[in-house]
């Protein structure tokens, strides 16, 4: 039987890429997401007729380019709203978040500059909204973007990073611990190998050792530690935000569809 003959739905392949996604592409499992820039999916159809600057949504760990349209308020997401008040036009970045950062920012770095040159290359300014692991796979791809003299990193204009552990995720740097732990006693070792699967990326978000990641809005979270999420973390490599933003009583997943974000981005973007 075929893999095709069992198809499996965006959501578990994502799970299963922010888990063991480098796994699945080293086996050249069909599960494993390639990277693409997908459209505005909305039914409301107000993206249609929006001509202003692009606004690229990059997603955390374990999501996908689809959980940025759940409704945050009258029916409409993110990207209908920018469209309608500022005729903004969404797009929205798929990705195998279980790759190691660099290599999903080298990724994205081609990827933004093959859409800025040739015939139909992306014209003006564009910005990017990133949440969790998303803003450090930008900040990789942008300090490759410089490296190489692409010609995107001089179209972008604002990002904005929401919940992005810039001085590391303690989560990940507990679960280093409990594995080391688990390796001390005979009976309890086998336990340890199951600990140690987890995604290269995820392991790298202990420690977000990038490039710095200069004039930024930045938001905090309750998951990633605000200190980490502003860029005041030892971690952090001195990041210099033009604004940062804590949203009170807002979870780590609720960045992607809370209505109080909409207004933020709207005032930091327009």
């Amino acid at each position: 039987m075929t893999p095709s003959a069992f198809p499996v739905p965006l959501g578990v392949r994502a799970v299963l890429n922010g888990v063991v996604g480098d796994r699945l592409e080293a086996l050249g499992n069909p599960v494993a997401l390639s990277m693409s820039i997908e459209p505005h999916r909305s039914a409301r159809g107000l993206h249609r007729s929006a001509r202003g600057p692009r606004v690229l949504f990059i997603h955390g760990p374990c999501m996908h380019d689809r959980h940025w349209q759940a409704p945050t308020g009258r029916g409409e997401d993110f990207g209908d709203r920018l469209a309608r008040d500022s005729g903004f036009r969404p797009l929205y970045l798929r990705y195998n978040t279980g790759l190691a950062i660099t290599e999903n920012g080298r990724r994205l770095a081609a990827l933004l500059e093959s859409r800025h040159r040739g015939r139909h290359a992306w014209r003006g300014p564009f910005h990017v909204v990133a949440h969790s692991l998303g803003g450090l796979v930008l900040r990789s791809a942008i300090a490759e973007g410089v490296a190489q003299g692409h010609v995107w990193t001089e179209q972008l204009q604002h990002v904005v990073s929401l919940g992005t552990p810039h001085g590391g995720a303690p989560l990940e740097r507990l679960g280093k611990h409990a594995e080391a732990a688990l390796r001390i006693s005979r009976f309890s070792s086998p336990w340890a190998v199951l600990a140690a699967v987890r995604s290269v990326a995820i392991q790298q978000l202990g420690h977000a050792s990038l490039a710095p990641w200069l004039r930024t809005p930045g938001l905090g979270d309750g998951l990633v530690p605000v200190s980490s999420a502003l860029g005041q973390g030892a971690g952090s490599l001195s990041l210099e935000f033009e604004q940062r933003t804590v949203l009170r009583g807002v979870g780590h997943l609720a960045l992607v569809r809370h209505p109080s974000v909409t207004q933020l981005l709207l005032q930091r973007i327009t």
